[in-house]
């Protein structure tokens, strides 16, 4: 089911010419006179009930996505175990492949890898053997630019508008 909008767009239409007439600044006001003479407030109501809904929705999702990002992980861990102890066997037994219908599986050194000390710091190693990742520092250039700077290629936006709901 999608956002209820097309009553929304109604109601939003009547609520708008209804506040345009009114001609002031009083938004209790407005918001009187647009409860008593239309049903746009009751389309608010409606879609904060969806947006609750959807909201349940999602925190679901969430608890269900990390019980099975955990039953991933001990499927994963399971796997790894299985194929230690193949090779276990495999090295045991002094064979280095086996043929199987499932599957053929071998054995062989595995290249070397970098082993770093609990000591290592790279700030310790020739410039040739570092390297760099470079990225803009957003709040520092977020407070440049509203202290009148010029920063090449960065601008700052309107920013927009916010809703906020309150439900606590």
């Amino acid at each position: 089911m999608s956002a209820p909008t097309y009553s929304m767009e109604r109601a939003t239409a009547a609520a708008k010419s209804l506040a345009d007439a009114m001609r002031t600044d009083d938004d209790d006001l407005i918001a009187d006179m647009i409860e008593g003479e239309t049903d746009a407030m009751e389309g608010v109501s409606r879609v904060l009930r969806w947006i609750s809904e959807r909201n349940a929705y999602i925190a679901a999702l969430k608890t269900v996505e990390a019980d099975m990002a955990e039953r991933r992980k001990r499927f994963s861990e399971g796997v790894d175990t299985a194929r230690a102890a193949l090779a276990t066997f495999m090295d045991q037994v002094g064979l280095s492949k086996i043929e199987r219908p499932e599957a053929t599986i071998s054995l062989r050194p595995a290249s070397p890898s970098v082993a770093y000390a609990a000591d290592f710091d790279p700030e310790r190693l020739p410039e040739e053997l570092r390297r760099w990742k470079c990225e803009a520092d957003r709040p520092a250039v977020k407070a440049a630019l509203e202290a009148g700077e010029e920063v090449p290629g960065a601008t700052l936006n309107n920013g927009g508008t916010v809703l906020t709901v309150r439900t606590k």
